[in-house]
């Protein structure tokens, strides 16, 4: 059993070896992080927040009628739009179920 798996591994190592490597460079690998809400010129050892922030904090304006902004925000607005608008579809057209009916006398009264 032993030389079974031994004569397994060294097939493979000496198939390996037989691949063809590509003539074009790998593509530089990247880290994933957006670095455009970064402050690249801010040393990260005096001001980290100013460094991972300040990018985002020079280029967004947060509403007047807003007590801040960001992504959790924007998603919230564009969910509550998104309820409102199906609310209002299915309270035009109350007839679809009882569920339906339901939903939209609701929103009606």
């Amino acid at each position: 059993m032993k030389q079974i798996f031994s004569a397994c591994v060294a097939f493979m190592l000496v198939a390996g070896c037989g691949q063809q490597q590509s003539a074009e460079p790998e593509a530089t690998l990247k880290s994933g992080v957006d670095l455009t809400g970064m402050d690249l010129s801010v040393r990260p050892q005096d001001d980290y927040y100013a460094y991972a922030n300040g990018g985002w904090i020079k280029e967004t304006e947060i509403p007047a009628d807003q007590f801040g902004w960001g992504s959790y925000i924007t998603l919230r607005d564009d969910s509550l739009a998104d309820v409102k608008a199906i609310v209002d579809e299915v309270a035009a057209d109350v007839t679809d179920s009882e569920a339906a009916a339901k939903i939209g006398n609701f929103y009606n009264a």
